[in-house]
């Protein structure tokens, strides 16, 4: 802009001391100047009214995906992934759009509150089976748990579990094998003799 302005400061000084034809072709560049900034002006806005546009289907986007997180919150489906998102739409709209970032929030914290009503849920059945000496399946479910919640708060402690649990298979296991092996006496006329199954 101070270039053009420029450019017709001094053709008005070279009108001013007559020098028509100098100053004429000095105002067309001006012109040409003008005309093209105005293009540029006028492309710049395009861009504004389309950044606006993106931002205002972001929004739609955001609220829909929020939509879908408090789905499966609800079903307590796929929270992992639901937790990705929701932290994915927190620190998108965190400090710009308030209410987005509330829900999101919300969301999260709801989340967690299933995901330990779930895990304590899956724990308690766990407890079951291994009372009732179904340790294979207590162990599946132990496994499904720390894929199912990767970043649980009771990690640790399933960890624990589940190496508790294999400790404990392996124990049934050797019982199982010296049992299997046991000495079986036959009856006999002249000795006893021991035979091996």
């Amino acid at each position: 802009l101070d270039r053009v302005k420029a450019q017709y400061d001094l053709a008005n000084l070279l009108y001013m001391q007559g020098h028509y034809q100098e100053s004429k072709k000095m105002f067309e560049q001006v012109l040409s100047a003008s005309l093209e900034r105005d293009e540029w002006i006028k492309k710049a806005r395009q861009k504004i009214t389309q950044i606006r546009q993106k931002r205002g289907r972001s929004k739609e986007q955001i609220a829909l995906r929020l939509i879908e997180a408090e789905e499966r919150v609800e079903e307590g489906s796929d929270l992992y992934a639901t937790k990705t998102v929701l932290l994915e739409i927190l620190a998108r709209t965190e400090g710009k759009q308030a209410e987005q970032a509330d829900k999101a929030k919300d969301l999260l914290e709801r989340l967690w509150d299933k995901e330990r009503s779930l895990v304590t849920r899956e724990l308690s059945n766990i407890q079951l089976l291994r009372e009732e000496k179904k340790l294979a399946e207590a162990r599946e479910l132990l496994q499904k748990i720390l894929v199912d919640y990767p970043d649980m708060e009771e990690r640790g402690h399933v960890e624990s579990l589940l190496q508790e649990l294999e400790q404990e298979e392996e124990v049934a296991r050797i019982a199982e094998a010296k049992k299997g092996h046991k000495r079986v006496s036959l009856p006999t006329t002249k000795s006893s003799e021991t035979k091996f199954e």
